[in-house]
């Protein structure tokens, strides 16, 4: 009986044979040299020299934050707010319309998405008066942009729109 299925049971032994060498012998390899080799050495010292360069950068940047003084990081805290702090940028606008001998005729205020909102209407004003108030608005030590300016027929009057920025929390 065995002689009559012997092309069967070779058949079978073969098929076996094929997926016992293909699971544990030629898909292991296929999987190794897709990944750059085992003992592909150069693979691994690229790798190891780019980790190396990327923690040094790391501990340069370590460095460096270490030297920063906390007087530039109560000036960066200035810069961008932590909250909308209405106050303290109401004041600094006040003070640019009274170094700059303007008129305040009208505000308004609006917050907003990280965004403070100022609508000033300044009126009985030089034109030299006002080009110095959006000189010091630009070179305020918190940012803020004009976003609008309208000047009047009568070269008196202005308009204009001045957003700051704070983070939200």
């Amino acid at each position: 009986m065995l002689v009559k299925f012997y092309w069967a049971i070779i058949l079978l032994f073969a098929v076996i044979l094929s997926i016992f060498a293909y699971n544990y012998i030629i898909q292991p390899i296929q999987k190794i040299k897709s990944k750059g080799g085992v003992l592909d050495v150069n693979y691994y010292q690229k790798i190891l020299s780019e980790e190396s360069a990327y923690y040094q950068n790391l501990k340069d940047l370590s460095d460096q934050v270490g030297r920063i003084r906390q007087e530039d990081l109560d000036k960066l805290e200035q810069v961008i707010a932590d909250d909308s702090n209405l106050p303290a940028v109401l004041n600094q606008v006040n003070l640019l319309v009274e170094q700059n001998q303007l008129l305040l005729d009208n505000f308004g205020v609006s917050s907003a998405d990280g965004v403070t909102t100022i609508n000033l209407s300044l009126g009985n004003s030089s034109y030299e008066s006002f080009k110095n108030f959006l000189y010091g608005v630009e070179n305020n030590i918190q940012i803020m942009d004009v976003t609008d300016l309208n000047l009047a027929p009568d070269q008196k009057s202005f308009t204009v729109v001045v957003k700051t920025y704070y983070q939200q929390n």
